[in-house]
């Protein structure tokens, strides 16, 4: 366990980033959250475009696709509310992109071009969930002393690494 809490905060607020990249796990209050971070890192200007990377259909029952995405939009912006969150939206300062690498069976270091998630192209990874987490480590038991930067040194982008303990990778 391992709290970059410091160094994450004044990444974000170091300079005014081109664009960070969500790669979302849950539907529901987690998308939520998502979605208000994005909304959070561009008015309070960290960063000019957010993508959030969702599934095509749920790996997982509860995984976020681009139709719960749909329904939260039209939820939150029901009556005119949340005016600036469509406004961001049809700014394409906030995207929302599916690709069928999120349901694939590999690994982070397969993680194709066209996503577009490089470091020329993105500023920050945000990457989430358990799954994500063992995908990135290539769901193998690691000494507890390998520090996980040496796991993923094909990172293309510089990383943050947001995971809930479920299942162990560490011995």
């Amino acid at each position: 366990l391992h709290d970059d809490t410091d160094k994450c905060f004044n990444f974000i607020i170091s300079k005014k980033h081109k664009r960070f990249d969500i790669i979302c796990d849950n539907s529901g209050a987690e998308l939520f959250s998502d979605i208000y971070l994005a909304v959070f890192m561009i008015i309070h200007d960290y960063v000019n475009k957010v993508v959030l990377h969702v599934k095509s259909y749920p790996y997982f029952v509860s995984d976020a696709t681009i139709d719960d995405f749909g329904r939260l939009v039209n939820i939150l912006t029901k009556n005119k509310s949340n005016s600036q969150l469509l406004e961001l939206l049809s700014k394409k300062k906030i995207e929302v992109k599916s690709h069928k690498f999120w349901t694939e069976a590999k690994y982070f270091d397969e993680l194709p071009k066209d996503l577009g998630i490089n470091k020329n192209t993105t500023d920050l990874l945000i990457v989430k969930g358990d799954l994500n987490y063992r995908r990135l480590v290539e769901d193998k038991l690691w000494n507890h002393r390998v520090k996980t930067s040496s796991r993923i040194k094909y990172a293309t982008a510089p990383m943050l690494v947001i995971r809930s303990y479920k299942s162990s990778v560490v011995m």
